[in-house]
């Protein structure tokens, strides 16, 4: 995550500056809403040179402009089982070259993981005292007249896909964590 310059000086300003309340590393951090360890560059910086300006930077510019790198994130949030190579795909229709350790490196600027599916719990407590209720209910009922039917996937030996996440925008995928266990 890259900090506008007005957030550099408002580091300094927090933590070491005379008129500043004087906060510790994890407290600047929090305060402005990045990582330790970039207030640690920025004081260590101000405290080479007494200057935080932007010195002139070697190596390539961004292949990406802000708006085609919103436009691989809306891609990723919105389809919860696309990939890398996908994006890839669907940028160069959108006459994009663009790599996949491009497309990774924007993912994490934006604070993007690549995690397994946050999933959920099917049935909640009363869903499964409800679901009790009804089962005691018909316990002596008739069902030979009955038909049933179930469409059930099963993934043997799979531990579950990754999906990008993003901070704000968690994907929650529902899913039977524990099964039900029901005393008649």
């Amino acid at each position: 995550m890259t900090l506008p310059i007005h957030k550099w000086y408002e580091i300094i300003f927090l933590h070491t500056h005379p008129k500043g309340p004087k906060l510790g590393l994890a407290a600047t951090a929090k305060y402005i809403g990045c990582s330790k360890p970039i207030v640690k560059y920025w004081l260590e910086k101000w405290n080479e040179s007494k200057d935080l300006n932007d010195k002139l930077k070697s190596g390539r510019k961004r292949s990406t402009t802000e708006k085609q790198d919103n436009k691989m994130i809306e891609l990723a949030e919105k389809d919860s089982d696309i990939n890398i190579i996908e994006i890839k795909q669907e940028m160069k229709k959108r006459k994009l070259e663009v790599s996949e350790s491009t497309i990774r490196r924007r993912f994490y600027e934006y604070q993007g993981k690549y995690l397994h599916k946050l999933s959920k719990p099917l049935l909640t407590d009363k869903h499964r005292k409800n679901r009790l209720t009804w089962a005691k209910k018909y316990k002596n009922f008739d069902w030979s007249k009955v038909i049933f039917t179930d469409e059930s996937t099963f993934y043997l030996n799979q531990k579950g896909k990754k999906v990008w996440q993003f901070p704000g925008k968690r994907k929650v995928f529902r899913s039977v964590k524990y099964p039900l266990k029901v005393n008649i």
